[in-house]
């Protein structure tokens, strides 16, 4: 029998748990209504700035549609950059990066990568109010950088840059890639770029002279790049699914699923990038429901 100092009073009540009270509205009911007030009495920053939250409420919470639904009916998109109001675009920056982590989460590759690649592509720092601008020696004086400093987002409620920056470039690297190899095979000198910023950072990898074992995220993900490209997914996929930014995803299980969607979406791209890079290698033919039977053949050794 153990010693009462050895064993917390408490602990013979069982593991604690909060009983819901069935009289008590959803939280879910209680943003809404309080959200649907607001659009009726108050002023228009505060009309936008409580559609701002509500859809970061829905991101938060895992319901992307129902906040893309929210953003597209209320125009922000269309709306916010001619505001002039700093503190409602820093918010609006805010949820457009959370909607485009939950689509990441969701397996949502396209979605999130629209949701994130104007924000994450240059200055993501000071788009999200989490480091001051770079000016120059005269273009700022005490007043205004004592007015940024006052509108920096607190430590506590910034957002995880690395995260971001994960999610924008895998996503880019999904699409660009497969995107990239059907231009060479095509012969077309018109372009169809997807995002510009992640063949920058291709190219910025692909020039360097020695290219040691991949020491931050980016690296793992521009290696990671380099084995898709070879049409190796396993290597792809092991750059990427123990990435430590995994951890910071909220939810139960939430490292298993993103491995799960990682590996879905890597097979899927890797196969695209194969056939697109190396079809011209091979003869061709078609059974007689017109399906392509090399094809057939491709995805069975590539998934295997």
């Amino acid at each position: 029998m153990l010693h009462s100092s050895q064993v917390h009073p408490a602990s013979v009540s069982g593991k604690p748990a909060i009983v819901p009270d069935p009289n008590t509205p959803a939280p879910s009911a209680i943003v809404s209504d309080c959200a649907s007030f607001i659009y009726a009495h108050g002023s228009d920053k505060e009309k936008v700035r409580a559609i701002l939250c509500h859809i970061t409420y829905h991101a938060i919470h895992d319901r992307f549609e129902e906040g893309r639904d929210l953003l597209l009916m209320s125009k922000l998109q269309d709306s916010i950059s001619n505001s002039n109001h700093i503190p409602n675009m820093i918010l609006f920056n805010r949820m457009m990066v959370t909607l485009g982590l939950c689509a990441f989460r969701q397996g949502r590759i396209w979605d999130a990568f629209n949701c994130l690649s104007d924000i994450a592509s240059s200055r993501l720092r000071e788009l999200l109010a989490q480091g001051l601008n770079k000016y120059g020696n005269n273009d700022r004086n005490s007043e205004q950088e004592k007015a940024e400093r006052r509108r920096q987002t607190p430590y506590h409620q910034q957002l995880n840059i690395d995260l971001i920056e994960a999610s924008h470039l895998i996503c880019a690297m999904l699409l660009e890639i497969p995107n990239m190899a059907k231009e060479g095979l095509s012969g077309d000198n018109r372009r169809r770029v997807i995002s510009k910023h992640f063949r920058k950072q291709v190219e910025i990898y692909n020039r360097q002279i020695f290219t040691g074992p991949p020491e931050n995220t980016r690296d793992h993900i521009m290696a990671a790049t380099k084995a898709l490209m070879a049409g190796d997914w396993k290597t792809c996929y092991d750059m990427l699914a123990d990435l430590s930014v995994w951890q910071l995803v909220p939810g139960k299980d939430s490292k298993k699923n993103i491995q799960k969607i990682l590996k879905e979406n890597i097979k899927e791209q890797t196969l695209r990038t194969f056939l697109f890079t190396y079809s011209s290698n091979y003869d061709r033919w078609v059974d007689k429901d017109g399906r392509s039977e090399a094809t057939t053949v491709y995805c069975i050794v590539l998934y295997n």
